[in-house]
């Protein structure tokens, strides 16, 4: 074996569930990475944080080093954690990482074959690109969010707000065109994003653009079906419409659907699982209909179990430029099992979903094509169309986001 081989891929990504979570989540894009890696013989180290940002608790009380079964190994870098996803807390929990990872990288970098690194967190891609140039070890910045830019998006209404904004994230904003300015590559599931990151760029220089959507293991068929949820057992006839994700006011926007949720409050059940500061608010807002329902978080077999007793599914984005410029992992998610997705943004997912959905305008006129509630009885009238729909989102998946081809290219091809 030779010193090149002897060296591994380092994966930086610090808020992603992981095997060591009690809750049974579906694993992403960092923790599929380094299966892959290791199913295809090469050595791999994951840096993440002690802190769950999902669950808000330290997994450890101290920094961590978990060794796998094959060549990978999880080291849990000890940060102070937060329990407000805005807050000052988070920020400084994203700095101590940040440092963290800069000096795990200065004393382990002659040992490192190749970075793939997330960003955010805006500090680990920062000091992944600088030390990468340094020591000469090659670096893939991986595009998941548009930050620091999608403060703007979400709280930037009006000249004083953005204009405090623009301050108070300026060191951001300045550390994240350094980073792409010293990134020679990029990665990011859309070619949007990738055109977001290469204006980032001070340079001019030209860097490597990689298209990596997001991608699932097209496993699930393997996973033993038990009955449908007993929480559906009272809407037997109903169409069941599905959202799963982070109740959360900053990403998704339901208010729109309320008028749909009375009108079908007969014929259609809105299932809205997963958990979030919007959680009790959304509760209360639809403690009067009947037809909606709230499962909580759901582990990986039982979010399989949902989808397969779902007609179609809900995305529910609010139109900010992370989103329509995204095609975010839910909708693949919602893809590998055949489920037709109605969504709220233009964009990508518009490109995407063009044949497997409908997107719906939250200010359409009730004679309007792009109003819910006419998507949403063109559906219930049509059982033709949603089995074409349906059929669409099984073939876009198989085609495009098999974690086992995308992810075992991209490493074959790039780390």
């Amino acid at each position: 074996m030779s010193m090149m081989d002897k060296k591994y891929i380092l994966i930086i990504r610090q808020s992603e569930p992981l095997e060591v979570d009690e809750k049974g989540s579906r694993l992403w894009r960092a923790s599929l990475i380094q299966k892959y890696c290791n199913d295809l013989g090469l050595r791999s180290i994951y840096l993440a944080s002690t802190f769950s940002h999902y669950d808000k608790k330290q997994r450890f009380n101290k920094t961590t080093k978990l060794s796998g079964k094959g060549s990978d190994t999880l080291v849990l870098l000890k940060t102070p954690g937060y329990k407000n996803n805005i807050s000052l807390l988070r920020f400084f929990d994203h700095l101590v990482f940040g440092v963290k990872v800069g000096f795990y990288i200065a004393s382990e970098h002659k040992n490192i074959r190749t970075i793939f690194v997330s960003h955010p967190t805006i500090e680990g891609a920062f000091v992944s690109s600088v030390l990468g140039r340094i020591f000469g070890v090659k670096v893939i910045i991986d595009v998941r969010d548009l930050w620091p830019d999608t403060f703007y998006d979400i709280f930037g209404n009006g000249i004083i707000i953005k204009s405090l904004l623009k301050l108070v994230l300026l060191p951001y904003t300045l550390i994240t065109r350094i980073t792409f300015s010293l990134a020679q590559n990029i990665s990011a599931p859309t070619g949007s994003y990738l055109k977001w990151a290469k204006n980032k760029s001070f340079s001019k220089k030209q860097k490597e653009l990689i298209k990596l959507p997001f991608a699932y293991p097209s496993i699930s068929q393997q996973v033993k079906v038990t009955s449908a949820p007993s929480y559906l057992s009272a809407y037997k006839g109903y169409k069941v419409c599905v959202f799963i994700g982070t109740l959360n006011e900053h990403m998704f926007n339901f208010l729109p659907i309320v008028e749909t949720v009375k009108k079908f409050n007969t014929k259609v059940v809105f299932v809205l699982a997963g958990d979030g500061s919007g959680k009790d608010k959304l509760k209360n807002f639809f403690h009067n209909d009947n037809n909606v329902v709230f499962p909580g978080w759901l582990p990986n077999d039982e979010i399989l179990n949902l989808m397969r007793a779902s007609d179609f599914a809900l995305a529910p984005y609010v139109a900010i430029d992370n989103f329509e410029f995204h095609v975010p992992n839910k909708i693949i998610e919602y893809l590998s099992e055949g489920l037709p997705v109605i969504y709220s943004v233009k964009g990508e997912m518009d490109i995407l979903l063009k044949d497997c959905g409908f997107r719906y305008d939250a200010t359409a006129k009730s004679d309007s094509i792009l109003c819910l509630e006419n998507i949403v009885e063109r559906i219930l009238l049509d059982d033709i169309l949603l089995v074409k729909l349906s059929s669409n989102a099984r073939t876009i998946f198989v085609n495009q986001f098999r974690a086992e081809v995308v992810y075992k290219n991209f490493i074959t091809s790039f780390l």
